[in-house]
């Protein structure tokens, strides 16, 4: 992820995409939305299992203005 923010971060390929996503929200997947948002694309977020959520990264997500519809237990 790293190497394509390096790549094609100042050509914002993915301006204008609205990506919905669902997966575990954990530490790596605040990674991969970080690089989504770095390239561009405008996010909002799901987590598929409550209990494998991590709230740290749901809410460093949430600072960086994504919405996030997945909290621990929630």
């Amino acid at each position: 992820l790293m190497a394509l923010r390096k790549k094609y971060g100042h050509s914002k390929p993915l301006k204008g995409a609205k990506i919905d996503g669902c997966l575990h929200m954990t530490n790596q997947t605040a990674v991969l939305i970080e690089s989504l948002l770095f390239l561009g694309a405008e996010v909002q977020w799901s987590s598929c299992n409550i209990f494998s959520t991590q709230d740290q990264a749901a809410a460093a997500i949430t600072k960086r203005g994504v919405p996030v519809f997945d909290w621990k237990a929630e």
